[in-house]
């Protein structure tokens, strides 16, 4: 079975960047705890900082009035209280980043929780990665990079900017006008409404480049991971050649959107500078206004000239600056805005797989009905998103009882391993209707390839596994210690216990890693047998081809491979022993224990 891939997806900083903004809050905002109280931290910071700038913003107007006038008391006493002033500013600076960092953190954690509760949620990270990606490339990176990037820009660059900014236009916009009337406003806004159109056709492209930048540093990292998890049968192959020249081409189509991303970024930058430093003269020919057009310091002293001068240019200056922060959070917004809508499709696509198998009443539990397993009625399935109209298994109706041993068997392609993944709810079928009898946890499903989860877990993990970290089985710990321990040395793996200094101690090393194929099927192995089945009513269904296991079974499901089946029932079987799984096991591709 092969995925389903959709096409690259190209995104855009227009209306759809807003509605995808609004799903991305809610997942920043779950409920009203840490992430709020940060946020009006960082606003209550961010004010009095302003308040403080506007303080200071007065200080050398009056530094120069005192030097103009000579007057040294008044010097020494205007320079202490903008010394302290400065101090202040730059404390509330330090507390305005902490919490803004703080705020980060908490959106990030947030975030990422709720990803991964849309993404492990009614099997969509399984629809993404084995069935359809719907547009989804590299679902890992969104998750970790692209959001981690999100929560920084949103919390250090643009949140601090977007809360503030408007509080201060106002009051700048006010006090400029009291100063140079309508016209001077009408010029600073005129600046940077012009500034907003352009950033509005420069920004577009790059948001565009940023996505697929993004998408192909995912491709390029997991071509990395690939080699790293095949690197001896790449080394078998001797195909290093093959791998060199296929990395170099994965980078070389990351190098070259780079490039282009970069080649929109230097209009954006060049605007960006040129709107940031051409404010500084704009705000002295403004002073043209009040002082040679309407005349209204004709009547003042000239030595006290100077000082207006100097405040009116701090006025002017600074709501020309408010205006060019918010071009430059345009400018990190377009940065961040094709991430933002990556990660929004990822939500997107999680909460449509979760519906469609919500709204999926083909399955249906009952377990009033305590011998029946699966009571499957006429369905019908085929590979899932293809184009194609066979059906792997039609008008198929089968009963498994509690202790039922079917041993399903066909050609290569016959849909063996699909009706699992049917029976595990993973595809859909099409037609008819399943009854499950069984509780969560009375069915315990095996690969032949055996799967170790990383990150250091103990090896008393590892064996209980899937059970969530080790506190569910803490109260079991000291009567299983004995069974664990004979378990391990049946399986002959006794030696793991030292090795991992203990059962509960998490290890230095990850397991896929270290133990050989043999050793992690015999763990795997160990896994069974820790549910303690009882082997004498044991059911199970098993997939495979090798005829001596026929007499483990009452039951032969044979799937003919053109949508047809047959199904024979045995005589006699054997009782099943410890043993007897392990050979079940290792020489299936598939086995379910029930």
């Amino acid at each position: 079975m092969g995925k389903h891939r959709r096409d690259e997806m190209d995104f855009h900083f227009d209306y759809y960047f807003f509605l995808r903004l609004i799903d991305i809050s809610k997942i920043l905002f779950p409920r009203i705890e840490w992430a709020a109280l940060f946020t009006f931290a960082t606003l209550f910071f961010a004010i009095a900082c302003e308040v403080l700038t506007f303080l200071t913003g007065m200080i050398p107007g009056q530094i120069y009035q005192a030097l103009v006038d000579k007057s040294k008391p008044d010097f020494w006493n205007i320079f202490l209280i903008g010394s302290i002033a400065y101090i202040g500013k730059c404390v509330l600076i330090a507390l305005k980043s902490f919490t803004s960092w703080q705020l980060y953190l908490s959106w990030r954690k947030n975030a990422v929780i709720k990803l991964q509760q849309y993404y492990f949620s009614n099997h969509a990270y399984y629809n993404i990665n084995n069935i359809d990606d719907c547009g989804i490339d590299n679902p890992d990176q969104r998750i970790t990079q692209d959001t981690e990037k999100i929560c920084n820009q949103l919390a250090i660059n643009i949140i601090p900017a977007i809360l503030i900014g408007p509080f201060v236009i106002a009051f700048y916009t006010y006090k400029t006008y009291i100063s140079s009337g309508g016209l001077g406003i009408g010029i600073i806004y005129g600046y940077f409404v012009v500034g907003t159109i352009v950033n509005k056709f420069l920004m577009s492209p790059m948001v565009k480049w940023n996505a697929r930048v993004a998408k192909a540093e995912g491709d390029f990292r997991y071509k990395h991971i690939s080699i790293r998890n095949n690197a001896e049968s790449i080394a078998l192959y001797e195909a290093e050649p093959f791998e060199q020249y296929e990395s170099n081409r994965i980078f070389m189509i990351l190098w070259w959107r780079q490039f282009k991303f970069l080649c929109w970024k230097l209009p954006n930058l060049f605007w960006q500078q040129l709107f940031d430093y051409y404010g500084g003269i704009l705000c002295y020919a403004i002073q043209f206004i009040p002082i040679l057009i309407a005349g209204i310091y004709d009547d003042l002293p000239i030595q006290d000239l100077g000082r207006v001068i100097s405040n009116n240019a701090f006025v002017y200056m600074y709501l020309i600056s408010s205006f060019t922060r918010i071009t430059d959070v345009a400018l990190s917004t377009g940065e961040m805005a094709g991430i933002l809508q990556r990660v929004a499709e990822l939500i997107r696509v999680c909460k449509h797989v979760g519906n469609n198998r919500t709204a999926d009443s083909r399955f249906i539990k009952d377990d009033a009905n305590r011998d029946m397993i699966y009571d499957i009625h006429k369905i019908s399935y085929s590979l899932p998103n293809y184009y194609s109209t066979q059906k792997l298994l039609n008008d198929f109706s089968f009963l498994i009882n509690k202790n039922a041993k079917i041993w399903i068997k066909g050609v290569n392609g016959s849909g063996k391993t699909s009706l699992i993944r049917v029976l595990s709810q993973l595809w859909r079928h099409e037609t008819g209707y399943i009854k499950c009898g069984a509780k969560r946890g009375q069915i315990l499903r095996l690969s032949q390839t055996a799967y170790f989860p990383c990150g250091h877990l103990s090896l008393f993990q590892q064996i209980s596994f899937p059970a969530t970290g080790i506190s569910d089985s803490l109260e079991k710990t000291d009567n299983d210690y004995a069974s664990i321990i004979k378990i391990l040395n049946e399986l002959k793996l006794d030696w793991l216990i030292e090795r991992c200094e203990g059962l509960f101690n998490p290890v230095e090393f990850e397991w896929q890693d270290t133990l050989t194929q043999s050793e992690q099927q015999r763990l795997a192995f160990a896994r069974v047998f820790y549910q303690q089945p009882q082997l004498n009513n044991i059911g199970f269904i098993s997939i495979g081809h090798h005829p001596s296991l026929i007499k483990f079974h009452d039951k032969v499901l044979h799937l003919n491979g053109c949508g047809s089946y047959t199904i024979r029932s045995l005589k006699s079987f054997n009782q099943i022993s410890t043993t007897d799984i392990t050979d079940i096991i290792s020489s299936n591709s598939f086995s379910s224990f029930t």
